[in-house]
């Protein structure tokens, strides 16, 4: 059995960190970023959505901080409970 907190907060520690270095990534490396990106959604031109110069603004960092990591909490918790439900529901005996 799966502990859910534990499980939700880990997520949510590894989004969070996840979040924060692709933010740096983006600041300091902006060509790294978007090749990145690109070769995650298959090769889509981003600079229609992301015309030069465009930049995330410091509320828009947090906010996806937040509800990422929020994400990822509800996200890691829902994984433990069901994995803990499949493990009773296929328990021998």
């Amino acid at each position: 059995m799966l502990q859910v907190k534990a499980l939700a907060n880990s997520a949510a520690a590894f989004a969070a960190a996840s979040y924060v270095v692709c933010g740096v990534l983006a600041v300091v490396a902006p060509d790294v970023y978007f090749g990145i990106a690109r070769s995650w959604i298959h090769g889509m031109d981003l600079s229609v959505l992301f015309p030069t110069g465009t930049t995330a603004t410091s509320g828009s960092f947090v906010l996806g901080l937040v509800t990422l990591t929020a994400v990822a909490w509800v996200a890691g918790a829902s994984l433990a409970v069901l994995y803990n439900w499949q493990v009773a529901r296929h328990r021998p005996g």
